[in-house]
């Protein structure tokens, strides 16, 4: 950007409880905020999705007359605006709005980031007098912590900015690919004589976490303005503009629904309805059992659960075993012999770690049927330790230190080693979509929790791997240390990695999350994804343990977490999450069901931006069936 003479995108932070995201009193650090724009390339954001907003486009004059608009000049009306960030799109892609003498806001609509408020409302930036550079502002300042807060501040449809006697509201969106756009209605006047409109809120008043619940706004304006709606849930926005709105809360607790209605002309009205949420989920109890050391791995069968690991004091790895996920047995491998993953591969249970072979350790598998004690077998049994294993397609893979890959096809019998190309440790394997994933990162011993160079490697068969480390969207100082397929995604995390999810096989992973947190525990049932583990200050201290359920796998809510071993593994079982680690703890949710409620549960969970196509005679995904129908 420096080469064509761009500046840098910053921050606009409104000074201490301030809620005026143009408050005139902010920046008191400007040396903070100067690249304080998480969506561009000259602040904080990636390419490729951080290209320039559309005030720095058109200094450049990358948008010519007739792809930006002075709404000033223009006058009152709804405006198109379409997305700035698709080399083939069109038209409009800029509004520019007067604040002031050589005073202006300007409007963007972002669409490549994963970002709920970003996608359905305008991306604004502030031009203040007499500078040729922009700070981004947010809308809903103080609703999220720390920078979290600019993530979501967006001006979402329904939502009116007034600034001034100028009105901004974003009321609609559609269109897809390179013709995605957003409709914005432009307000300016005084409106003498203009008052506001009257509202009321339906809906339930207790409903159970993941059940969808409707809500009903009834409004009327004096004037006959049109109204526009935007609903808040205390937990996140819904961007239908629109009197109705469905939500399903993600976790348990007491929330506050606030609907606002406004006549764009800057008049609004509010009602708020308290809603009590009753969620089994937040319920966690330790459980007893006699193991001893640290439990890495856990697995399934569809009536039992096990946890594995090492124990560098009794040399035996620690097994325990349960057929409800509260009463564990503990058994122990043979002596020197330890687990660092397991799998299920529909008929035994496998391990994947160590044994001593007189000298030095050496990489082992370990199979048994039932997971009781003298029923393991020993495999491999030769080369560099290993660290993952998963079952797919009639293949199984171990991989380990060194860039240990092993393979079998006769159902962990005989282990072949494979070519991996790399020499990292690779520390876990997963299996789904058709697709093996292998990650690592290299290890120097001693060197702490941090090592960096992440790794990932594909496959679709175990035998010949791709390595994708380019798509994990990582620097070369990050980690990255496990990986799970959860139903219909990969999920990945390490060391300052963030928790990450790949929705095409490990090709890309993207990631919502903006704390420093490593959370190995990934499972997923019911409908809810879970992820535990701990939370890092920017030196690499430890801030706390994170729990963490989403309802689509993208986006997360923090569950209330107390101080606790950390967290290897998790696994679903008996419609629970469990979890097991250091102190050979485990841990237990409350038992919880699918979530029900017919097409808006469905919609939550499979189009939860709830974007123009997502209404039940919609067609999302543009296959010729109707949302409803599917």
């Amino acid at each position: 950007g420096h080469n064509y003479g761009i500046l840098h995108s910053s921050f606009w932070q409104p000074s201490e409880n301030s809620t005026d995201p143009l408050d005139p009193s902010g920046n008191e650090y400007a040396d903070e905020e100067e690249y304080g724009d998480p969506f561009d390339v000259m602040g904080k954001g990636p390419a490729p999705e951080g290209v320039f907003h559309s005030q720095a486009k058109q200094l450049l004059h990358w948008l010519t007359e007739g792809e930006w608009v002075d709404t000033t000049a223009a006058g009152n009306g709804v405006y198109r605006l379409n997305r700035i960030d698709h080399p083939d799109t069109t038209g409009v892609r800029g509004l520019r709005v007067t604040k002031g003498a050589d005073d202006y806001l300007w409007l963007s609509y972002r669409r490549l980031f994963e970002n709920k408020a970003l996608k359905a409302g305008a991306n604004i930036v502030w031009e203040r007098a007499g500078l040729d550079r922009s700070w981004l502002i947010d809308t809903t300042v103080g609703s999220l912590p720390g920078e979290l807060d600019r993530t979501d501040g967006s001006l979402a449809i329904g939502r009116t900015l007034t600034v001034g006697n100028s009105h901004i509201t974003p009321i609609a969106r559609g269109g897809s690919g390179a013709g995605e756009w957003l409709d914005v209605r432009v307000n300016a006047g005084s409106f003498t004589g203009n008052t506001a409109p009257v509202v009321t809120l339906n809906g339930p008043s207790s409903i159970a976490a993941r059940q969808t619940a409707i809500f009903t706004a009834t409004a009327t304006d004096p004037n006959g303005d049109e109204l526009a709606y935007s609903w808040d849930f205390g937990q996140g926005f819904t961007f239908d503009n629109n009197p109705t709105a469905t939500f399903s809360w993600a976790v348990g607790g007491t929330f506050t629904v606030k609907v606002t209605v406004s006549d764009m002309k800057g008049n609004t009205a509010q009602a708020t309805k308290t809603v009590t949420v009753p969620d089994t989920i937040t319920t966690w109890n330790t459980r007893a059992n006699t193991s001893t050391g640290t439990f890495h791995a856990m697995a399934a069968s569809p009536t039992k659960v096990i946890a594995a690991g090492d124990d560098s004091v009794n040399f035996r790895g620690p097994v325990a075993t349960s057929t409800d996920g509260t009463a564990w047995t503990a058994t122990q491998l043979p002596l020197n012999r330890h687990a660092y993953a397991a799998t299920w591969d529909g008929s035994q249970f496998l391990l994947a770690g160590m044994d001593y072979n007189g000298s030095s350790p050496v990489g082992a598998v370990y199979r048994s049927p039932t997971a009781n004690t003298g029923t393991w077998t020993a495999h491999v049994l030769t080369g560099s330790i290993l660290r993952g294993i998963a079952y797919g397609n009639g293949v199984h893979v171990a991989v380990g230190d060194n860039g240990t890959i092993r393979r079998s096809i006769d159902g962990g019998v005989i282990w072949s080693p494979v070519a991996s190309g790399t020499t990292n440790r690779l520390s876990s394997v997963s299996y789904g979509g058709g697709r093996f994933i292998a990650v690592g990162y290299v290890y120097v011993d001693p060197s702490g929790p941090y090592s960096g160079s992440p790794c990932v490697l594909t496959s679709p068969d175990g035998l010949a791997w791709t390595n994708a480390t380019a798509g994990a969207g990582m620097e070369s100082w990050q980690d990255i240390r496990a990986i799970s397929w959860a139903h219909d995604r990969f999920l990945a995390s390490g060391f300052y990695s963030k928790l990450r999810y790949s929705l095409n096989s490990g090709v890309s992973f993207g990631s919502t999350r903006i704390p420093n947190e490593s959370t190995p525990a990934i499972a997923y049932g019911n409908g809810v994804w879970f992820a535990g583990g701990t939370q890092y200050d920017e030196f690499g201290g430890t801030i706390g343990d994170v729990d963490l359920v989403s309802a689509d796998g993208i986006y997360w809510t923090n569950l209330a977490t107390p101080s606790l071993d950390d967290r290897n593994a998790a696994v679903f079982f008996n419609n629970t999450f469990i979890t097991a680690g250091k102190n050979h703890s485990i841990r237990q949710s409350g038992m919880f069901s699918q979530g029900t409620g017919g097409f808006h549960a469905w919609r939550e969970n499979n189009l939860p931006n709830h974007g123009p196509q997502s209404t039940p005679a919609g067609d999302e995904d543009g296959d010729g069936v109707t949302n409803l129908i599917e």
